[in-house]
């Protein structure tokens, strides 16, 4: 893989596959998102898509722990570690962590490296079929990889694939 895919990947901590991660969609963002098309699904989802993700599959960061380590992540289980990290941007309980989220808040940025990458189950059918319903050809997946890539958001179809994957 080219190297420039590759610290791509790393600079969204797309490290694995099958995670998920939220970015704001700045010019910058979206220009690194064209180069990575061929390797991603993205898209704008929509407040349930969000709830969903961050209540099924939201882990906090690990913090770096005396020896330097980095710790896991550990699962979102109560409101005092959303206060403890991002109470100074007025963030204080899930509902607002997915709100801030989902529409893109002042304090987006911060609430999304709150959060660590999420794993998520791979799609139904396997990529191939994925990408087809992506494309709407859903009865002949093995002539979609022939293709080039999508060059655009996929925001009418990253909800299903999301609520698949949840």
């Amino acid at each position: 893989m080219d190297p420039r895919i590759v610290k791509a990947l790393r600079l969204f901590r797309l490290t694995r596959l099958n995670t998920a991660v939220f970015a704001k969609p700045t010019p910058a963002c979206l220009s690194v998102l064209r180069l990575l098309d061929p390797f991603v699904a993205w898209g704008a989802p929509d407040m349930r898509s969000v709830r969903e993700l961050v209540y099924k599959r939201g882990r906090a960061s690990g913090s770096q722990s005396e020896a330097g380590n980095q710790q896991r992540p550990v699962p979102i289980t109560d409101n005092a570690a959303i206060e403890a990290a991002l109470g100074k941007y007025g963030l204080l309980c899930i509902e607002d962590l997915v709100h801030e989220l989902a529409t893109c808040g002042p304090a987006f940025v911060q609430a999304a490296s709150y959060l660590a990458p999420m794993r998520l189950k791979a799609p139904l059918g396997g990529w191939a079929k994925a990408e087809a319903r992506f494309r709407g050809n859903e009865s002949q997946p093995e002539l979609i990889r022939k293709r080039q890539p999508l060059s655009c958001s996929r925001d009418e179809y990253i909800n299903g694939l999301l609520r698949e994957m949840i």
